[in-house]
């Protein structure tokens, strides 16, 4: 039998290349984005004045920025900014006429669309409240459990009465555009004495793995004052998908240290073969 050197260590290479693989390398440092929108309303002249700011507070350019102002009957968006770059901000004003007789607080849901170096499409939720006149007084408590994604999750709203006395209530849930609900409005009666639970059913369409996103129920309530709304923010985390098995440590270092073995053995039978 004849051995060769050039052979026994090459083939000790690709062992070792092989228990390289396994081992897990060092991860990578992703940018991120980060809008950071703010708001400022008032009523004005007979007009609802609603002033919008987002910064890019993340570590890299926000691309296709727009802004976009979810009122019920009269939705708008804002011009379209190419390029955010880091700690650079837009600005927009939109206007509605004031609908005071109707409404004693209102509730405006904001969505800072944008994306990122690969034009990938995202989203940030938030929120303006414009109070006609002097502020009602809170008659419900309303709380949100705990929501995971994966894909879908469930959105459980527990309402309760404050003053000892019914209401009628409607929800409607407003969510980044990343996630859906369904259904996304509802109405229940609050009785005087008791919580009431009500569910959506969450579902990601296009929301990244292991992110949290911000979503809105807004509670409106018709009073003999008019009619007022109030807002319950939550987070939504969406769940991370199961990692592939990888093999573990001892494995891999018992492959390499098969590899050195057999190099060793090869090469000594190597020599012996030469001296013999």
């Amino acid at each position: 039998m004849r051995v060769d050197a050039q052979s026994c260590r090459r083939a000790a290479g690709i062992l070792l290349v092989c228990a390289g693989l396994w081992l897990p390398g060092p991860g990578a440092q992703a940018g991120f984005i980060a809008m950071d929108t703010q708001a400022e309303v008032e009523v004005r002249d007979g007009q609802i004045v609603l002033r919008v700011t987002t910064t890019n507070r993340g570590d890299e350019a926000a691309f296709q920025v727009t802004l976009e102002a979810l009122h019920p009957e009269s939705p708008k968006s804002s011009e379209t900014f190419e390029r955010l770059e880091v700690g650079e901000s837009a600005e927009h004003t939109f206007e509605w006429e004031a609908a005071g007789a109707a409404h004693r607080r209102r509730v405006i849901p904001i969505l800072t669309h944008y994306a990122d170096a690969n034009y990938y499409p995202l989203s940030a939720l938030w929120q303006a409240v414009v109070t006609f006149g002097e502020p009602p007084v809170t008659t419900l408590s309303a709380r949100i459990d705990p929501v995971a994604v994966d894909p879908k999750g469930v959105l459980r709203v527990r309402l309760r009465s404050l003053d000892d006395a019914s209401h009628r209530v409607g929800l409607r849930v407003v969510t980044p555009a990343e996630l859906g609900a369904r259904p996304s409005t509802a109405e229940v009666d609050v009785p005087a004495s008791d919580e009431v639970p009500i569910e959506f059913e969450l579902e990601n369409f296009a929301g990244l793995p292991g992110s949290t996103y911000g979503v809105t129920v807004i509670l409106r309530e018709e009073r003999p004052g008019g009619i007022v709304e109030s807002m319950v923010p939550t987070h939504v985390k969406l769940e991370e998908p199961a990692p592939p098995p990888r093999a573990r440590g001892w494995i891999v270092a018992a492959v390499a240290a098969a590899a050195l073995v057999l190099a060793g053995w090869q090469l000594g039978a190597f020599r012996r073969l030469r001296r013999g």
